[in-house]
C-alpha cells in the first residue's frame, strides 16, 4: 500500500509549532487506519515501498479518544526504537477500552523525509461521531 497520494485522506491544520490533522472515516475502525496513515505520511511522505506485516498490536484506554492517541504514541515509539513505520492496520477491533489491530508499514532506513515527531496529544483534540471524524495534534 505505497502513500503515493497519501496527503489525500488527511487535512493538515493550521497550527503555531506543531503539526495538526483532521481524518474522517465512516465507522471508528476507519479513523484508526487513516490515522495511523496520516502520522506516516507526515514522518515520511515520500515512503514508496511494499507493507510488511509488523505482529498483532493491543493498546488499551479509558475511552475511544484515549486509545487513538494512544495507538498514534505506540507507532511512534516502533517507529523511534524499531525505524518501523506503522501506516495502516487490518483486522480492527475495538471496544469500550481496548484496540486490537494487525499492523503494518515498513523500515524507511535513513531516508525519512518528514517531520520529527515526538508525540501524538491531546491538546485541541476534537473527537465527533455522526459522522466520524478526529483532529490531532502532533508535539514535533
Amino acid at each position: 500500500m505505497p502513500l503515493e497520494d497519501c496527503h489525500s485522506e488527511f487535512e493538515v491544520l493550521e497550527s503555531t509549532a506543531d503539526v495538526s490533522f483532521r481524518v474522517a472515516g465512516e465507522t471508528r475502525e476507519d479513523l484508526l487506519s487513516r490515522s495511523l496513515r496520516a502520522l506516516a505520511c507526515i514522518i515520511d511522505g515520500n515512503g514508496r515501498i511494499e507493507d510488511q506485516n509488523y505482529g498483532y498490536l493491543k493498546i488499551y484506554g479509558s475511552d475511544f479518544k484515549n486509545i487513538l492517541i494512544g495507538t498514534l504514541n505506540r507507532a511512534i515509539m516502533i517507529f523511534d526504537t524499531e525505524n518501523f513505520l506503522i501506516r495502516h492496520a487490518e483486522d480492527i477491533s475495538i471496544d469500550t477500552k481496548r484496540v486490537s489491530f494487525q499492523a503494518f508499514g515498513y523500515s524507511p532506513g535513513e531516508n525519512v523525509s518528514g517531520d520529527i515527531v515526538k508525540a501524538a496529544t491531546f491538546h485541541n483534540l476534537n473527537y465527533r461521531e455522526n459522522p466520524y471524524s478526529i483532529e490531532i495534534t502532533l508535539d514535533l
